[in-house]
C-alpha cells in the first residue's frame, strides 16, 4: 500500500471511527480487570474463559472501525494490566504465557503471512534466537534461561510489528485510537490499585502483588509482577493524558482531572519511586529540549506536572514508614555485583535466568539497570544484539509527537532503575505506538506534498 493510499483510507476511517464506542470499551476493560484483581480466589477456569471473552468482544466491538491487525492491536493494548496473569487464569510464575504474549506473537504471523517482514528486524531477531539457544548450552539452569529468553523474543517481536504498522497501517484515527485505549486501561489499572489498597486494608486478604517491607514500608502493584514496573507504567499514562488532551485526543477537562486523580493516587500508593523520578527526568529533559516552549496550554502543562511530581512526591515520601525517599535500596550494592560479575565473563555474559543470575549472586536481586543487567546476563555479544533493533528509531520523525517523545524518554530513563524492562509489557506497546505515530506524520506529509505539487 503506498503512502496515498494509506493516507485516503484513514481519510475513510476518521469519518467512520469517530463512532469507536469508548465508553463501553472502558467499561469491558474495567469490569475484566476487577475479576483478574481476584483471580486467586476464584477458579482459575473461570478467570481464563473471562480473558478469552473480553479479547473476543472487544475485537468486535473495534473490529466494525479498523482492520483485524489493528483491531488485535488495540486489544493486546488492553490487556497490559492483566498480561501479569496467564492465560490459564493463574499466575505468570506458574505458566509463563498470557494472552498478551500470544496477541503479539499472533501479530507477528500476521505479519509474516502478509510477507511484510522487515528484514533488519528479521534478522536481528534471528541472531538473538541462535545467541539464547547457545546460551542454554553454559548455563546450570536451561528452563530458567529459557523463560526469561522468550520474554526478551516477544518483546524484540514488537519491532517487526512496529514496522508493519508504519509502513501499512497507520492513520490519524487509528493513532487516537491506540492513545486512547492506552490511558484507559492505564486509568484502570490504577483503580485497580487503589482497589486492591482498599480490600488489603480492609479484610486482609492479600491479592495481587503485595510488598511489605523493612521500616514501616507498604506497597502495591496490582497485577503487576514489579511495583517499579507499576510507578513507571502509571507516569507513562500521566503524560499521555496531559499530552492528549492537549492535542484534543481528549476534549473533557473533567475527564482530564478525573483521570490524573486517579493516576496519582495510584502512583502513590505503589510506594515505588520509579515512576515519579522518571516523570520528572522526562519532565526536565523535554523543557530543556524546548518541547514545553511557545504555547500557553504547554506552559500550563508543564506547571502541571510540576504539581503532580510534588504531590506523588510528598504522598511516597509520608508513606515510606522510615525509610528515606533517596535510599538507594541496596541497588549499589546490586550495581556492583552486576559490574563485577560483567567483567568476569565480558563476552556472553552469565546467561539468562533468575535461577542462573542467583548462582553468581546469591540472595541480591537482578541488577535494576538496563545495561548491567545485560551485560551481565548477555554480555557484549548479547547486549549489541539486543540494542540492534533500537537503531531504527535513529531514522524516524520522532520529534513530531512530544507526548510520545516525552513518554520514551521516561520509559527508558526508568529502565535505568527497574529490573528486565523487557518484562513490562508496556514498552513493547509505546513502542509500537510511536512508530504508528510516525507512519500517520508521513502519510500526512506526504499527501501535502502530493497536493503542493
Amino acid at each position: 500500500m503506498t503512502p496515498m493510499d494509506l493516507f485516503y483510507k484513514g481519510q475513510v476511517m476518521n469519518k467512520i471511527a469517530q463512532k469507536v464506542p469508548y465508553a463501553q470499551l472502558f467499561l469491558l476493560g474495567l469490569c475484566y480487570n476487577i475479576l483478574a484483581l481476584f483471580h486467586v480466589l476464584l477458579p482459575s477456569w473461570v478467570v481464563a474463559i473471562a480473558g478469552l471473552i473480553f479479547v473476543a468482544i472487544f475485537i468486535a466491538k473495534v473490529s466494525k472501525f479498523f482492520t483485524f491487525p489493528q483491531s488485535l492491536l488495540l486489544s493486546t493494548i488492553a490487556l497490559i494490566p492483566s498480561s501479569f496473569l496467564s492465560m490459564a487464569g493463574t499466575s505468570y510464575a506458574n505458566l509463563p504465557v498470557s494472552l498478551f504474549s500470544l496477541s503479539i506473537i499472533l501479530l507477528f504471523l500476521i505479519i509474516l503471512r502478509k510477507r511484510t517482514l522487515e528484514p533488519w528486524f528479521a534478522v536481528s531477531f534471528l541472531f538473538f534466537i541462535i545467541f539464547a539457544l547457545l546460551s542454554l548450552t553454559w548455563v546450570e539452569y536451561p528452563l530458567s534461561a529459557l523463560k526469561q529468553a522468550a520474554n526478551i523474543g516477544v518483546f524484540l517481536l514488537s519491532f517487526s510489528i512496529c514496522a508493519y504498522f508504519y509502513m501499512h497501517e497507520s492513520s490519524k484515527q487509528f493513532l487516537r485510537t491506540c492513545i486512547v485505549v492506552y490511558i484507559q486501561t492505564a486509568v484502570i489499572f490504577a483503580f485497580t490499585v487503589i482497589l486492591q489498597k482498599v480490600f488489603i486494608d480492609t479484610t486482609g486478604t492479600v491479592i495481587g502483588n503485595y510488598g511489605e517491607y523493612a521500616l514501616g514500608r507498604q506497597s502495591y502493584a496490582g497485577l503487576m509482577g514489579d511495583f517499579s514496573f507499576a510507578s513507571l507504567y502509571i507516569a507513562t499514562g500521566v503524560i499521555i493524558l496531559l499530552f492528549a488532551y492537549l492535542q484534543k485526543n481528549v476534549k473533557n477537562l473533567s475527564t482530564l482531572l478525573l483521570g490524573e486523580a486517579l493516576l496519582i493516587g495510584s502512583l502513590v500508593i505503589t510506594n515505588a519511586r520509579t515512576g515519579l523520578f522518571a516523570l520528572a527526568a522526562a519532565t526536565l529533559v523535554g523543557a530543556i529540549a524546548g518541547l514545553f516552549k511557545a504555547n500557553v496550554k504547554a506552559v500550563v502543562l508543564s506547571i502541571f506536572v510540576g504539581i503532580i511530581i510534588l504531590v506523588s512526591g510528598l504522598g511516597i515520601y509520608s508513606n515510606r514508614g522510615e525509610q528515606s525517599l533517596i535510599d538507594g535500596s541496596s541497588r549499589s550494592i546490586e550495581y556492583s555485583s552486576g559490574i563485577q560479575t560483567f567483567v568476569e565473563h565480558p563476552l556472553v555474559g552469565i546467561g539468562f535466568g533468575d535461577e542462573n543470575y542467583e548462582k553468581y549472586l546469591g540472595d541480591n536481586p537482578l541488577p535494576h539497570n538496563f545495561y548491567i543487567q545485560y551485560l551481565m546476563q548477555g554480555g557484549i555479544i548479547g547486549l549489541s544484539i539486543i540494542l540492534a533493533s533500537f537503531l531504527l528509531f535513529l531514522r524516524l520523525p520522532l520529534t513530531k509527537d512530544k507526548g510520545i517523545v516525552l513518554v520514551l524518554v521516561a520509559v527508558f530513563i526508568g529502565s535505568m532503575f527497574v529490573p528486565d524492562i523487557f518484562s513490562s509489557r508496556y514498552l513493547s506497546i509505546i513502542i509500537i505506538i510511536a512508530f504508528v505515530s510516525c507512519g500517520t506524520y508521513v502519510a500526512l506529509k506526504n499527501e501535502k506534498t502530493h497536493v503542493e505539487a
